[in-house]
């Protein structure tokens, strides 16, 4: 019993770093989007990126990073349960 509650709430912290990794990066790159399309980034060929635009790039990719780890999380601990029938 000890070992499925374990389980568990390693399952459901894999859920939440999932979801809080996709509204980080939706967040961030909707921002991103927002500053490159006042810049008028579609128009102009080359330009500088500003330390905040590169910080919200790797924002979005920190974002992409914890929804890997809580699918790996939620993945090992489900084939966990099923292999041991716990």
């Amino acid at each position: 019993m000890f070992i499925q509650l374990i389980l568990i709430t390693i399952m459901l912290f894999g859920a939440f770093l999932s979801i809080k990794g996709r509204i980080v990066q939706r967040s961030s790159v909707w921002h991103l989007g927002n500053m490159l399309g006042e810049k008028g980034l579609l128009d102009e060929g080359s330009y500088p990126i500003t330390l905040e635009e590169e910080n919200l790039f790797l924002r979005s990719l920190s974002g992409i990073r914890m929804k890997i780890v809580g699918a790996l999380l939620m993945g090992i601990t489900a084939s966990l349960i099923i292999l041991f029938h716990i």
